[in-house]
Protein backbone atom coordinates (compact mmCIF):
# COMPACT_ATOMS: atom_id res chain seq x y z
CA UNK A 1 0.00 0.00 0.00
CA UNK A 2 1.40 3.36 -1.03
CA UNK A 3 1.02 6.17 1.46
CA UNK A 4 0.39 9.54 -0.11
CA UNK A 5 0.64 12.86 1.62
CA UNK A 6 -0.74 16.15 0.50
CA UNK A 7 1.73 18.99 0.46
CA UNK A 8 -0.39 21.84 1.83
CA UNK A 9 2.15 24.38 0.64
CA UNK A 10 1.84 23.12 -2.94
CA UNK A 11 -1.96 23.11 -2.67
CA UNK A 12 -1.88 26.71 -1.44
CA UNK A 13 0.23 27.89 -4.37
CA UNK A 14 -1.83 25.94 -6.90
CA UNK A 15 -5.00 27.50 -5.50
CA UNK A 16 -3.39 30.92 -5.52
CA UNK A 17 -2.34 30.46 -9.15
CA UNK A 18 -5.86 29.37 -10.12
CA UNK A 19 -7.42 32.36 -8.36
CA UNK A 20 -4.91 34.72 -9.99
CA UNK A 21 -5.70 33.33 -13.46
CA UNK A 22 -9.47 33.67 -12.86
CA UNK A 23 -9.08 37.23 -11.60
CA UNK A 24 -6.85 38.05 -14.58
CA UNK A 25 -9.33 36.68 -17.12
CA UNK A 26 -12.21 38.46 -15.38
CA UNK A 27 -10.35 41.77 -15.32
CA UNK A 28 -9.36 41.48 -18.99
CA UNK A 29 -12.96 40.62 -19.87
CA UNK A 30 -14.26 43.59 -17.88
CA UNK A 31 -11.70 45.88 -19.50
CA UNK A 32 -12.76 44.85 -22.98
CA UNK A 33 -16.45 45.22 -22.10
CA UNK A 34 -16.02 48.69 -20.55
CA UNK A 35 -13.67 50.23 -23.11
CA UNK A 36 -15.23 52.55 -25.66
CA UNK A 37 -13.89 55.02 -28.22
CA UNK A 38 -13.85 57.71 -25.55
CA UNK A 39 -11.75 55.60 -23.18
CA UNK A 40 -12.13 53.23 -20.28
CA UNK A 41 -15.24 53.51 -18.10
CA UNK A 42 -14.90 54.54 -14.46
CA UNK A 43 -16.50 51.18 -13.59
CA UNK A 44 -13.28 49.42 -14.60
CA UNK A 45 -11.24 51.61 -12.25
CA UNK A 46 -13.81 51.01 -9.53
CA UNK A 47 -13.31 47.26 -10.12
CA UNK A 48 -9.55 47.69 -9.73
CA UNK A 49 -10.00 49.53 -6.43
CA UNK A 50 -12.25 46.76 -5.06
CA UNK A 51 -9.82 44.15 -6.34
CA UNK A 52 -6.99 45.88 -4.49
CA UNK A 53 -9.09 46.02 -1.29
CA UNK A 54 -9.93 42.31 -1.65
CA UNK A 55 -6.25 41.42 -2.07
CA UNK A 56 -5.33 43.39 1.06
CA UNK A 57 -8.10 41.67 3.05
CA UNK A 58 -7.02 38.24 1.83
CA UNK A 59 -3.41 38.93 2.83
CA UNK A 60 -4.56 40.04 6.28
CA UNK A 61 -6.66 36.88 6.63
CA UNK A 62 -3.65 34.76 5.63
CA UNK A 63 -1.54 36.38 8.34
CA UNK A 64 -4.31 36.39 10.96
CA UNK A 65 -4.56 33.52 13.41
CA UNK A 66 -7.78 31.63 12.64
CA UNK A 67 -8.50 31.31 16.37
CA UNK A 68 -9.15 35.06 16.40
CA UNK A 69 -11.83 34.60 13.71
CA UNK A 70 -13.33 31.81 15.80
CA UNK A 71 -13.45 34.06 18.85
CA UNK A 72 -14.95 36.96 16.89
CA UNK A 73 -17.54 34.81 15.08
CA UNK A 74 -20.38 35.31 17.59
CA UNK A 75 -19.83 39.07 17.73
CA UNK A 76 -19.69 39.25 13.94
CA UNK A 77 -22.92 37.22 13.72
CA UNK A 78 -24.70 39.55 16.18
CA UNK A 79 -23.34 42.64 14.41
CA UNK A 80 -24.60 41.27 11.08
CA UNK A 81 -28.05 40.62 12.58
CA UNK A 82 -28.05 44.19 13.89
CA UNK A 83 -27.23 45.48 10.38
CA UNK A 84 -30.04 43.37 8.89
CA UNK A 85 -32.47 44.90 11.40
CA UNK A 86 -31.08 48.35 10.63
CA UNK A 87 -31.85 47.81 6.92
CA UNK A 88 -35.54 47.49 7.83
CA UNK A 89 -35.55 51.02 9.25
CA UNK A 90 -32.94 53.05 7.35
CA UNK A 91 -32.15 50.87 4.36
CA UNK A 92 -31.96 52.33 0.89
CA UNK A 93 -34.68 51.10 -1.46
CA UNK A 94 -33.43 50.04 -4.90
CA UNK A 95 -35.82 48.55 -7.49
CA UNK A 96 -38.48 47.90 -4.87
CA UNK A 97 -36.24 46.04 -2.44
CA UNK A 98 -34.85 47.57 0.74
CA UNK A 99 -31.51 45.73 0.98
CA UNK A 100 -28.81 48.38 1.05
CA UNK A 101 -27.19 50.41 3.80
CA UNK A 102 -25.64 53.64 2.62
CA UNK A 103 -22.60 55.06 4.38
CA UNK A 104 -22.40 58.09 2.12
CA UNK A 105 -19.46 57.12 -0.06
CA UNK A 106 -20.37 53.42 -0.19
CA UNK A 107 -23.48 51.27 -0.11
CA UNK A 108 -23.46 47.61 0.82
CA UNK A 109 -25.81 44.72 1.52
CA UNK A 110 -25.60 43.36 5.08
CA UNK A 111 -27.01 40.09 3.72
CA UNK A 112 -23.61 39.49 2.11
CA UNK A 113 -21.82 39.98 5.44
CA UNK A 114 -24.22 37.62 7.23
CA UNK A 115 -23.20 34.78 4.91
CA UNK A 116 -19.60 34.95 6.13
CA UNK A 117 -20.57 35.63 9.75
CA UNK A 118 -23.08 32.78 9.69
CA UNK A 119 -20.57 30.26 8.33
CA UNK A 120 -17.99 31.24 10.96
CA UNK A 121 -20.45 31.15 13.86
CA UNK A 122 -22.23 27.98 12.70
CA UNK A 123 -18.87 26.19 12.42
CA UNK A 124 -17.91 27.39 15.88
CA UNK A 125 -21.25 26.29 17.32
CA UNK A 126 -20.87 22.76 15.97
CA UNK A 127 -17.24 22.63 17.05
CA UNK A 128 -18.34 23.28 20.63
CA UNK A 129 -21.28 20.86 20.35
CA UNK A 130 -20.46 17.29 21.44
CA UNK A 131 -19.97 14.81 18.60
CA UNK A 132 -22.75 12.24 18.39
CA UNK A 133 -21.91 8.76 17.09
CA UNK A 134 -25.10 8.05 15.14
CA UNK A 135 -25.64 11.63 13.98
CA UNK A 136 -27.57 14.48 15.54
CA UNK A 137 -31.15 14.04 16.67
CA UNK A 138 -33.77 16.50 15.55
CA UNK A 139 -34.05 17.91 19.08
CA UNK A 140 -30.33 18.76 19.01
CA UNK A 141 -30.82 20.83 15.86
CA UNK A 142 -33.36 23.29 17.30
CA UNK A 143 -30.76 25.86 18.37
CA UNK A 144 -28.91 25.65 15.01
CA UNK A 145 -32.29 26.07 13.30
CA UNK A 146 -32.91 29.25 15.29
CA UNK A 147 -29.40 30.46 14.40
CA UNK A 148 -30.23 30.17 10.69
CA UNK A 149 -33.89 31.27 10.89
CA UNK A 150 -33.16 34.68 12.42
CA UNK A 151 -31.14 35.99 9.44
CA UNK A 152 -33.28 33.95 7.02
CA UNK A 153 -36.47 35.76 8.09
CA UNK A 154 -34.76 39.17 8.17
CA UNK A 155 -33.43 38.65 4.63
CA UNK A 156 -36.84 37.48 3.40
CA UNK A 157 -38.34 40.74 4.70
CA UNK A 158 -36.08 42.80 2.40
CA UNK A 159 -37.23 40.80 0.13
CA UNK A 160 -34.24 38.78 -1.10
CA UNK A 161 -35.34 35.20 -1.64
CA UNK A 162 -32.14 34.23 -3.45
CA UNK A 163 -29.82 35.15 -0.58
CA UNK A 164 -32.21 33.66 1.98
CA UNK A 165 -32.26 30.33 0.13
CA UNK A 166 -28.46 30.37 -0.23
CA UNK A 167 -28.11 30.94 3.52
CA UNK A 168 -30.48 28.06 4.23
CA UNK A 169 -28.59 25.79 1.81
CA UNK A 170 -25.29 26.66 3.46
CA UNK A 171 -26.78 25.62 6.82
CA UNK A 172 -28.31 22.46 5.34
CA UNK A 173 -25.06 21.26 3.78
CA UNK A 174 -23.01 22.15 6.87
CA UNK A 175 -25.34 20.02 9.00
CA UNK A 176 -25.40 17.26 6.36
CA UNK A 177 -21.59 17.08 6.28
CA UNK A 178 -21.42 17.03 10.08
CA UNK A 179 -23.81 14.08 10.27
Amino acid sequence: MVKTTINSNRLFYEGLALITVLIGFGTINLYSALTTVSGVSFLFYKHLIWLFIAIIISIILQILNLRILEELSFGLYIFSIFLLILVLFVGKKVYGAQRWLSLGFISFQPSELIKIAFILYFARYFKEMPIVEGGYKLSQLIIPLVIVLIPFILILNQPDLGTAVILFLIAFFMVLILG
